[in-house]
Order: structure tokens, then sequence, then C-alpha cells
């Protein structure tokens, strides 16, 4: 595995958005490119103003996340540290 530099690195991340008649956001994609492939997310929201059902779950129902390896720009660690989030 070639040896990075440290310090920080940029990861450029370019959005657009969309928004109704009544300046609400109705759409969004966001796309960046990580090592030489381009990952695009496109969200449409819709129903806006009504109420939304949500499922918790529960801790047994979870896989806490202690560790991930590489980083999205192709400069990673064997292994990088991640703290650990609320489930």
């Amino acid at each position: 595995m070639a040896e990075c530099s440290p310090g920080p690195r940029d990861l450029p991340v370019f959005a657009d958005a969309w928004g109704d008649d009544r300046g609400r956001l109705v759409r969004a994609r966001t796309s960046v490119n990580m090592s030489g492939t381009r990952v695009t997310v496109t969200a449409a929201l819709s129903d806006i103003g009504e109420p939304v059902r949500l499922t918790v779950l529960q801790a047994p129902d979870t896989v806490p996340v202690t560790e991930a390896g590489g980083i999205p720009n192709g400069c990673a660690p064997a292994r990088m540290a991640v703290g650990q989030g609320r489930g």
C-alpha cells in the first residue's frame, strides 16, 4: 500500500437543489468523484407537511461501527478509527 502524506485532503462534493413555487426543497442531488469513481445520490422529497412514520431499531438489532478501512479519496491507512455513534 502506498504511503500518504499526513494532513487534510480535499474531497469536492457538488450539489444541485430544486424548490417548488413555495420555496420548499423538493429534490436534491449530490455528486462526488472518489478515486476515479463518480457517485451521485438524488433525493426526491414528496408529501411535504405529512406525518412521517419511523421505526427505531433496538440496540440488539444494530451493529456498532468501531473501525472502517480506507478513505474515499484513495489515500488510506490500513485501518482508520471512527467514533461510535448512537444506534
